[in-house]
């Protein structure tokens, strides 16, 4: 049905708990934000009066209309209230303003970009040989069983297969690092080095996005 693959999509996006709240304020929280704003600004482009013009009375609507899209369309120019209106067009192409057409592309750009770390992770994390998604909400789900006692033996349970699965996985990585050299165990999927290389990058490409945004849209 329309309504499971809508919610199934969505669920796609929230957070897996195999990161931290830094994380999840640039891939969730923000992009979502960004994502909303691109909405209304492309709505308010496309649906709605982009411009609202200041027109002659004796304008017709059609004619205002006219005005409206032209200048939309031609880009506008910026002039302070207290300024004159400049009558050099060299002036007035260097004051005029092309990017607003695109805030709504430009958004979402900015929301791919946010997200792009997480694809990352998300895409590669797995190659380390731990199911990092799995062990953090089998792990949060064992904390929030409480202290009933019923299911204190239920909680003993899941920490004794969570251990388990720890204990196959070091096994399996000290198999495998025999008779390899440093550099190749450095770069080895299996080795406890890649994942926190790979979480380090994706913190750094983080750090990247926003200042590079920052850089970008200030410049």
């Amino acid at each position: 049905m329309l309504f499971d693959q809508i919610f199934s999509f969505v669920n796609k996006f929230k957070p897996k708990y195999d990161d931290d709240v830094v994380d999840r304020l640039n891939y969730v929280y923000t992009n979502w934000l960004i994502v909303l704003f691109s909405i209304i600004v492309a709505c308010r482009q496309y649906i709605g009066s982009p411009l609202e013009c200041w027109v002659p009375a004796q304008f017709q609507r059609g004619w205002e209309e006219y005005v409206e899209n032209y200048c939309f369309v031609e880009s506008t120019y910026y002039v302070a209230m207290e300024e004159e209106m400049p009558n050099s067009l060299i002036e007035r192409g260097n004051r005029r303003l092309k990017y607003y057409q695109w805030v709504p592309l430009i958004l979402a750009l900015e929301a791919f970009l946010f997200y792009f770390p997480r694809f990352i992770w998300r895409a590669f994390h797995w190659k380390a040989g731990l199911d990092i998604t799995s062990i953090m909400q089998h792990a949060m789900t064992t904390e929030k069983v409480g202290k009933l006692k019923v299911l204190k033996t239920q909680k003993k349970e899941d920490m004794a297969d969570l251990a388990q699965y720890f204990d196959d996985v070091l096994k399996h990585q000290i198999s495998g690092s025999d008779e390899k050299s440093l550099f190749a165990k450095v770069l080895s999927n299996h080795c406890g080095m890649y994942i926190t290389l790979l979480y380090l990058f994706v913190k750094l490409l983080n750090i990247i996005n926003v200042f590079s945004q920052l850089a970008i849209l200030n410049g």
